[in-house]
């Protein structure tokens, strides 16, 4: 992601697909931002060997608000992925302090704000499952990767957008888990271009 920093500016779109486990944290680093009253974690490539090398999901969104780009689209096909769609500009001196006042503010206004904060940075975020549910292997993600090459195309203009890509996977994918969308950008987000046979 820091490679992507470096590499991307403004006329950029950013595309990030994290595939790997992921988990619920047991608890919320602050700032205390989780409904659940937990961070979800995705396992790094070390993270087996080295049990403490994972990313969070508020580390994950510190990197992409990062990101120049005009538009993001994120893509985590893990277990627990729906907890990966935390607003782009969060800030700790917002969140109230008594657990009771929180938990309201994770319900009531903290989704409010949510769907500003992305759209700010222009974010589509495409998860393999729900919060709160595990995935299973294979259940999403070659329905992703078969709608990025051309099938995904609804309307035969020959861009693949964010959208149609998930529209083309949602229903395909494993009847365990059910995937999610959030979609902060206005129309829909070009990720590809068909190639013409």
């Amino acid at each position: 992601l820091r490679w992507l920093d470096r590499m991307e500016d403004s006329n950029d779109i950013s595309l990030v697909y994290l595939s790997t486990h992921g988990f619920p944290l047991g608890f919320d680093i602050p700032p205390a931002d989780e409904a659940y009253g937990t961070d979800e974690a995705l396992v790094s490539y070390w993270g087996f060997s080295f049990p403490g090398l994972v990313i969070w999901d508020d580390e994950l969104n510190v990197l992409l608000n990062r990101l120049e780009s005009k538009g993001v689209c994120l893509i985590v096909d893990s277990c627990y992925a729906g907890g990966f769609n935390d607003p782009s500009n969060w800030n700790s001196t917002d969140i109230p302090t008594d657990s009771q006042h929180q938990m309201a503010y994770a319900a009531e206004e903290w989704a409010k704000g949510f769907g500003e904060d992305v759209r700010g940075q222009k974010r589509v975020v495409l998860m393999g499952s729900c919060e709160d549910e595990e995935a299973v292997s294979g259940g999403f993600g070659p329905y992703l990767v078969d709608g990025i090459r051309g099938y995904a195309d609804s309307n035969d203009d020959g861009i693949i957008s964010a959208e149609e890509v998930f529209f083309y996977a949602e229903p395909r994918s494993f009847q365990m888990q059910h995937p999610t969308l959030y979609d902060g950008y206005d129309g829909e987000l070009p990720i590809m271009t068909v190639q013409s046979s």
